[in-house]
């Protein structure tokens, strides 16, 4: 609701809102002081001017522009509260509707990453159970999932495994490959800190299908391996010797002689390959070997 009322000053009829009756104001047109009240006479009485400022009257088109004036002044603070509530309305909604997508998009990436993880200690522990002779891995832990590229991802390996009857624990960093669809490949990723139980059994593992191989089948039988003085040469190289003992079978009889041998060798680590490589040219018959 609003009003007409004029100045006692200048005789400006002006308008106001409801909401600012009873305030004080100046007048826009002669800067008089004047109390927001509707008129309690009639419209063509005349106010009383003794002890007031003297004033003009105005054109009527500056007495319109004065009421609008006022009435633009004292509008009603409801329409700009309301205004202000639905500006702080839609910047919630713009909040709570990032916070969806945000939420959504996290909540997609850590399924699939979970996802990858259980496929890769599946696959890395047939790789670990492969690599090692006589192994039965226990666990397998995939953890600290990072992306290094497209499809592409490192992370870290913990595994317990029984070598040999003994039990072991080594971290590996690894490489995830899903590139391929339906297909997830996994690879060392750092192979410049190997467990050494690890070196060692992969060691005794190619030793053995290279010895057996040299040795032929028919008159020569790998009976055991050993490996000892492993040492890391870095860049994935590791340096040891290799203690192996093989059946020989005489050509006329058929009496066990067992022999013992010792070979140096290198084991080099590329990625997923290991190539396994004698120092010597031959073999080193060890005279007199304990315990044979």
């Amino acid at each position: 609701m609003s009003f007409d009322f004029t100045c006692p000053f200048c005789n400006q009829v002006m308008q106001c809102e409801d909401e600012w009756r009873g305030m004080q104001a100046k007048c826009p047109t002669c800067g008089g002081n004047i109390l927001l009240t509707p008129p309690s006479t009639p419209s063509n009485a005349e106010p009383d001017l003794s002890g007031s400022m003297p004033y003009t009257a105005e054109p009527e088109p500056q007495a319109a522009a004065a009421r609008q004036a006022v009435s633009n002044q004292f509008s009603s603070p409801k329409k700009s509260g309301a205004n202000t509530g639905l500006l702080i309305t839609g910047i919630l909604g713009v909040i709570v509707l990032i916070g969806l997508v945000c939420g959504g998009f996290w909540y997609y990436q850590e399924k699939k990453n979970n996802e990858i993880s259980k496929t890769a200690e599946e696959i890395f522990k047939d790789i670990i159970q492969d690599h090692c002779y006589s192994s039965s891995v226990t666990s397998v832990t995939v953890s600290d999932l990072e992306k290094s590229g497209q499809d592409k991802y490192t992370a870290k390996a913990e595994v317990t495994a029984y070598v040999e009857g003994k039990e072991e624990k080594g971290t590996f960093e690894i490489e995830i490959d899903c590139s391929e669809d339906d297909k997830v490949w996994v690879e060392l990723y750092d192979v410049t800190d190997l467990p050494d139980w690890f070196v060692i059994a992969e060691t005794k593992k190619l030793a053995r299908e290279a010895v057996q191989e040299g040795l032929g089948k028919e008159q020569f039988k790998l009976v055991d391996a050993t490996v000892g003085d492993v040492s890391n040469l870095g860049n994935g190289k590791y340096r040891g010797t290799l203690l192996f003992t093989i059946e020989e079978y005489g050509k006329t009889y058929r009496r066990g002689n067992f022999s013992v041998y010792t070979l140096e060798f290198t084991l080099y680590f590329n990625g997923g390959k290991v190539e396994y490589r004698p120092d010597s040219e031959t073999i080193r018959k060890l005279p007199r070997a304990p315990g044979y």
